[in-house]
């Protein structure tokens, strides 16, 4: 595979053309799997049975949304195929596993939010070790530790690339939260702006993710997907 499909300069304008393709469904889809936590947010507020309810939805709306995304973009990466998962499947399928995937995003936030708090460098190696275990999981049917395995196999040897890719990302995702925390004393000023960055930002991730999944793996054809084209 060239190195060229997995570097930041091809990675980013792939993302962007993807993201901008699909940005009304992404949009909407988005804001239809996370408004749930956000009224359960505003309803019970930050009292102990709110704070418990909004950690466990906001841990399943991450696992769902990014479920659904990858199987909504994954079709579109295929070599020679314009072919689209149907919306109402992509929304659907992850239902079938909602609990591998949800342990697996909340995994992956904990263990490199953790490794960030002690020091930057490991916490930014692990999430770049693990960027590709979503799609992974999704797409190969992998379980849990099988997808962080599978996407430490993938990664190996193209890491010194992909680790822009993994900080740009994981920046934007930090510099989000970090406002969201900042405009929390704010009450449903800073719960809008929660939900407008997890409507915008969080499928931008995913789409990255899948993109970077899709130029490691080989497939059916044999071929990789040209990202440069």
């Amino acid at each position: 595979m060239s190195m060229n499909n997995v570097r930041f300069g091809t990675v980013l304008p792939e993302t962007l053309r993807v993201y901008r393709r699909q940005l009304g469904i992404l949009w909407g889809v988005a804001a239809l799997i996370s408004l749930p936590q956000y009224i359960v947010e505003v309803l019970l507020g930050q009292g102990s049975v709110g704070t418990v309810l909004d950690l466990v939805i906001g841990a399943v709306s991450d696992a769902w949304l990014g479920a659904t995304i990858v199987l909504l973009v994954w079709p579109m990466l295929q070599v020679k195929s314009s072919n689209h998962s149907p919306l109402v499947e992509s929304l659907i399928h992850p239902a079938r596993r909602i609990v591998s995937i949800s342990i697996l995003v909340a995994g992956t936030q904990i263990a490199v939010g953790t490794a960030l708090a002690f020091l930057i460098v490991p916490g930014v190696g692990l999430f770049t070790i693990w960027f590709a275990a979503l799609p992974a999981l999704v797409v190969e049917g992998e379980g849990v530790f099988g997808a962080w395995r599978r996407s430490e196999e993938l990664t190996k040897g193209y890491r010194k690339y992909l680790v822009w890719v993994a900080l740009f990302v994981l920046a934007i995702q930090l510099s989000m939260a970090l406002f969201a925390l900042l405009l929390g004393p704010l009450g449903l000023a800073g719960t809008l702006f929660s939900f407008g960055s997890d409507v915008v930002v969080y499928p931008f991730s995913v789409v990255a993710m899948t993109i970077v999944y899709a130029a490691l793996v080989e497939h059916p054809e044999g071929s990789q997907p040209d990202l440069s084209a």
